[in-house]
């Protein structure tokens, strides 16, 4: 057998943020976020099948050889062959597409959420899946990448880990969260970047996050954030909202800063940029509030009723940036083609 098979798959933002970790099934907190629609990336994938061919695999991003996706893919279906264990006949061309404007915007986890999906439609057309695998199926084996790709699975807000205000949330996928208020339901998110950003929390070393002291107690108040962010998202009460998500984005700042030899330092155009959000929202009566990523970009996210008052606030500002761009929550993952002959 062989095919094309082609995802597009978008960024997500955690507005939640886990501190431990889920993916090595250690002691961690469940987090929440909010899947994107314009920061995505394309992967589509080229196969052949057979008894006699033997597993090989290629990946490129926009055309140019990526060792660290290479070696980031080939350490993932370490993991997955028992679950899809006819890759070891397969020949896979995986070529990775990203718009350059998108490029500071869009994580590599995105291409294993796309990959993840490429492959269990490949194993349905193989007949070893009884039927088209369901999210949950999905979500679990992106897991076995990182939890943002595991998250991503799915649009609108998404989360990992159980919860017991959830019955059918789960530590070992995720799952979208569907009771939110309306007014969350077209949420914009404005990303800035900064060119000082590149010393960002994913160079941390994990180990610092799994030993660090104050693990025990974050657990305990990413318990008591998450009750209040689902109430939030229930009730559609703006302000609780705005104050856990930017508790959750000063909180793990500070968690970083003070865990084991970390060199971390925000960057002052970070810090600043989120003291003007908060001098000025007041100044206007505008709803919007902010997080971080990983990367220490800013998510500046309001209602669409907002959007008018956010563009200008950003236009009147004395303060930099290095790139921006204009999002808002999207429904998730999308099959672009899929074709394939015996």
């Amino acid at each position: 057998m062989q095919g094309i098979i082609s995802y597009s798959c978008p960024a997500n933002i955690s507005l939640i943020k886990n501190f431990g970790g889920y993916r090595k099934r250690t002691q961690g907190n469940p987090s929440f976020s909010m899947t994107l629609d314009k920061a995505k990336s394309e992967t589509t994938v080229k196969y052949t099948h057979s008894k006699e061919q033997k597993f090989s695999f290629t990946v490129t991003i926009n055309g140019v050889e990526s060792e660290y996706l290479k070696k980031r893919i080939s350490h993932w279906f370490e993991k997955v062959v028992p679950v899809f264990p006819w890759i070891n006949q397969t020949s896979l061309e995986i070529s990775v597409t990203i718009e350059d404007s998108l490029i500071p915007f869009v994580g590599i986890y995105t291409v294993m959420c796309s990959l993840t999906f490429c492959l269990s439609v490949i194993a349905n057309h193989l007949g070893k899946l009884d039927a088209q695998p369901q999210l949950q199926t999905v979500s679990s084996i992106a897991l076995l990448d990182s939890e943002n790709a595991a998250r991503s699975t799915y649009g609108g807000f998404v989360g990992l880990g159980k919860n017991a205000a959830i019955s059918w949330s789960s530590d070992k996928y995720a799952s979208q969260y569907q009771r939110e208020a309306m007014i969350y339901s077209k949420l914009n998110d404005t990303i800035l970047s900064f060119d000082n950003s590149s010393h960002n929390l994913s160079e941390l070393n994990p180990e610092d996050l799994y030993n660090h002291p104050y693990l025990e107690s974050r657990i305990k108040h990413a318990q008591i954030n998450t009750n209040q962010f689902l109430r939030a998202l229930d009730d559609g009460h703006w302000d609780l909202f705005e104050h856990i998500v930017e508790n959750e984005a000063l909180t793990m700042c500070a968690l970083f800063l003070s865990s084991g030899t970390s060199k971390f330092l925000p960057s002052s155009n970070l810090i600043e940029w989120a003291q003007y959000i908060r001098d000025k929202r007041e100044e206007i009566e505008c709803p919007v509030t902010f997080t971080f990523d990983r990367e220490l970009r800013l998510h500046l996210i309001y209602p669409p009723i907002a959007k008018e008052k956010v563009i200008k606030l950003l236009e009147e500002s004395p303060l930099t940036y290095d790139k921006l761009l204009h999002d808002n929550v999207g429904k998730g993952p999308k099959m672009l083609k899929d074709s394939f002959e015996q």
